[in-house]
């Protein structure tokens, strides 16, 4: 009988490295495609402040009401 279960449990072996590497690979492709996505989304936003023109100056003036 073993005194103390975390020390027990700390001696068994866990998944090993090879075990883990096909999950691994998958994180890896996840954090590279929302890194593209994320420069993608930069890039366009950049580009839609640089070619959207500014508005233009509103020609029409309100009539203010005359002093009664």
């Amino acid at each position: 009988m073993q005194l103390n279960p975390i020390l027990a449990t700390a001696e068994t072996a866990g998944p090993s490295v090879l075990e883990a590497l096909p999950h691994l690979a998958g994180m890896l492709m996840v954090m590279i495609t929302l890194a593209v996505l994320w420069s993608v989304c930069a890039v366009t936003a950049k580009l839609v402040r640089t070619f959207t023109p500014e508005p233009a100056a509103a020609t029409t003036q309100v009539a203010k009401p005359a002093a009664t």
